[in-house]
């Protein structure tokens, strides 16, 4: 997995999974759960949590 220098020195993965709007919709919790943990089986290294 390529990652990226951030100007304080550490890196950071080029590639995530993100999840905003995750969450809003209880119909949706099962649909959204398997995507994270598929992305976590293909070893995604990072998952964005940040609300914005």
């Amino acid at each position: 997995m390529r990652s990226c220098k951030l100007s304080s020195g550490a890196t950071m993965p080029v590639l995530g999974l993100g999840t905003w709007r995750m969450g809003e919709s209880p119909r949706r919790r099962a649909e959204e759960l398997d995507a994270l943990k598929h992305g976590l089986e293909l070893g995604y290294p990072m998952i964005d949590t940040a609300e914005m």
